[in-house]
């Protein structure tokens, strides 16, 4: 295919995963002589630095927008459709992906085109997708950014040091109903903790920091007080429960441990591949004492694997091309 016209390309999200996908894309686009025209609302706005914007303009050749799980996105998708527009949905991680084209009152919404990171959520999405939406792996532009960033930032240190990666299971999902909270987990990894390593506790933002320091001195942790950004440059393995920070240290070649004992539900399947989890409260010990040993190891990721960061943006800008100009066959994964 030679090079395309210039098109005028809207860019919509609401959630900040599917606004931090679309923002890569967006000097390449214009490198490319596209026109942009931003249609953020919410959190995305913010992460774009542009006033919410809802609604389509009068001129377009593709709507291209997150996959967020309020109807915002979902709603484009239909205007788009009742106009004779193209549109594409890009999918920015591995959980939930059924929710995302269902409608909070009911019945389901779909674009023309999904975009996901890898071949295997390719599968899955294709055996409930609609006959007429296409679905197409093309990469995950702001995660290659993320581990590309990472990989580059890593200094050596002295010493064993690990992170806690927490995340607010308690506070968003109470009453125990995954079978685990940070708090439970994090005592449990205390207690096998080994007294000659370092452990950075790095709370989420809506962690009850207070409690994690009271759990940190029963292990000899420190709770950070920089951003888990600057302290992953500085650790030789990761551990937490679900968190996308696992995989982006595991992409980059951090080694990363994840602890759901009881598990129920949801779960990451990205980090069930990267980190198979311990799934009971008795395996934290010997997964830990595993994880420790193998700290020193290679860790060779398949090319299935390695393919969701490669060149993800430009595969993705040739999809919304491809899409634009109503080339809707599929493209080889």
């Amino acid at each position: 295919m030679g090079t395309p016209a210039a098109m005028i390309i809207v860019f919509a999200a609401d959630n900040p995963g599917g606004a931090n996908m679309l923002a890569c894309l967006m000097a390449p686009a214009r490198a490319r002589d596209h026109e942009l025209v931003l249609r953020p609302i919410g959190t995305a706005a913010k992460l774009w630095q542009t006033p919410d914007t809802p609604g389509l303009p009068e001129r377009l050749d593709v709507v291209v927008t997150g996959t967020g799980f309020p109807d915002y996105e979902r709603l484009l998708w239909r205007e788009a459709k009742a106009r004779g527009i193209p549109s594409i949905g890009v999918v920015d991680a591995w959980t939930n992906p059924a929710l995302r084209f269902r409608m909070v009152a009911g019945g389901e919404s779909w674009p023309d085109v999904v975009a996901v990171p890898d071949a295997l959520l390719a599968e899955e999405l294709r055996a409930i997708a609609p006959a007429d939406t296409r679905v197409e792996a093309v990469g995950q532009p702001h995660l290659e950014l993320v581990v590309a960033s990472l990989k580059a930032a890593r200094t050596p240190h002295q010493g064993t040091r690990l992170a806690w990666i927490s995340e607010p299971v308690a506070e968003d999902w109470p009453n125990n109903v995954r079978g685990f909270d940070q708090y439970q987990v994090f005592a449990a990894l205390a207690e096998a903790w080994p007294t000659d390593v370092e452990l950075v506790i790095c709370p989420h933002p809506r962690d009850d920091r207070a409690r994690l320091a009271v759990l940190a001195q029963t292990c000899g942790a420190t709770v950070a007080t920089r951003p888990t950004v600057e302290v992953l440059p500085e650790v030789d393995g990761v551990i937490g429960m679900t968190s996308m920070v696992l995989v982006e240290a595991a992409l980059a070649g951090i080694p990363a441990l994840s602890l759901q004992p009881n598990r129920t539900w949801p779960c990451n399947p990205m980090v069930d591949r990267l980190c198979p989890p311990a799934l009971e409260f008795g395996q934290v010990t010997p997964f830990l004492s595993d994880f420790l040993a193998g700290l020193s190891r290679p860790h060779q990721l398949d090319p299935a694997t390695e393919a969701v960061m490669h060149n993800a943006a430009d595969r993705m800008l040739d999809l919304i091309e491809r899409v634009a100009a109503r080339q809707f066959e599929r493209i080889p994964s």
